[in-house]
């Protein structure tokens, strides 16, 4: 399937979203906000059954050879999933030795699929991030946006990608947070 993403064609399949676009020869930076949302949560926390999301970025751009090429990760370098740091629109919790105090509740699972009124202690998400990364101007790269199941075909996790642009100053090194 091709879609229109911020003016360029967006190939996709099932888990995957590949854009290859001419970076502006004034931008050496893009950004993008992204919210993931996992029915995995507190059940399948620190289990092989983890769902998870990455943003594959092919640049020129110098980044750490240890991210492997994503520039979506937490705090400590990890994917993004239900073990993340970032992972905090849920019910509070307890799973194992990990401890979810769910600091933003359970108000924005509201229509979106992931609240659950008969399991309310399931499902979760991480509420809007925002990823920086550097880029060369005029180069060209590639982003791939992906999330699949580890382990299970059971339940889903799905991400929404929003607000792509890009920033004429720039960034060191590839970071997620949450949006200022």
């Amino acid at each position: 399937m091709i879609d229109s993403f911020a003016g360029h064609q967006l190939r996709h399949a099932a888990g995957l979203a590949q854009l290859e676009i001419r970076v502006p020869t004034n931008a050496k930076g893009l950004a993008f906000d992204f919210n993931f949302y996992s029915s995995e949560y507190i059940t399948f926390v620190c289990s092989e059954f983890n769902d998870s999301f990455v943003a594959l970025l092919d640049t020129k751009a110098p980044i750490d050879p240890k991210y492997s090429k994503n520039v979506s990760f937490d705090s400590k370098g990890n994917p993004i999933n239900v073990n993340s740091g970032f992972f905090e629109v849920c019910t509070p919790g307890t799973k194992g030795a990990k401890t979810f105090p769910c600091a933003k509740g359970t108000k924005e699972l509201e229509g979106t699929g992931f609240q659950d009124s008969f399991e309310p202690t399931e499902n979760g998400a991480t509420s809007w991030l925002e990823t920086k990364a550097p880029v060369i101007p005029g180069e060209t790269i590639k982003l791939r946006f992906i999330v699949w199941d580890t382990g299970d075909h059971i339940l889903d996790s799905t991400v929404l990608v929003d607000n792509f642009r890009w920033d004429v100053k720039g960034t060191v090194g590839p970071v997620t947070e949450r949006p200022k």
